[in-house]
């Protein structure tokens, strides 16, 4: 197996990535009913994140963390969603590519599993009288 070397390998593991996360009796339905992606819009935008992390392109201009603050605001967040998406995504690289940016994408993968876990689960906010409550650090910010 070859290793991800050029715009249209991370094309093939993105799309590929994506019709699992599809056919996922889990995921798939969050993606397609809760979230309702725009799959001919989003799935350039993954192709310009993943090659800017794998290719060092530096094209992505975006903001990858609200979208799933947004999301979790109409379903309860579970961990194991998290975890389903990075099996996924690691089984995807495996099954297409092997060598040092498929590691490195496996890497990235399990960072930003991780990171969005922790915003996520950090961030989910009660609102009361202009006061921001922050379940899990016990913070207390006014509204701006």
């Amino acid at each position: 197996m070859k290793d991800i070397e050029t715009p249209q390998d991370v094309h093939q593991l993105i799309s590929e990535f994506y019709q699992h996360i599809r056919d996922d009796a889990v995921l798939g339905p969050i993606f397609d009913e809760v979230a309702e992606v725009d799959w001919p819009n989003h799935l350039p935008v993954m192709f310009t994140f993943w090659e800017s992390l794998l290719l060092r392109t530096e094209h992505y201009r975006g903001n990858a963390l609200q979208p799933h603050l947004n999301l979790f605001q109409k379903i309860p967040f579970e961990p194991a969603f998290m975890s389903q998406w990075l099996s996924i995504f690691k089984s995807t690289v495996d099954e297409l590519f092997a060598g040092e940016v498929a590691e490195r994408a496996k890497h990235f993968a399990e960072g930003i599993a991780h990171n969005l876990d922790r915003q996520i689960t950090r961030r989910v906010p009660l609102m009361t009288e202009g006061v921001e409550l922050e379940k899990r650090t016990g913070r207390v910010e006014r509204q701006r």
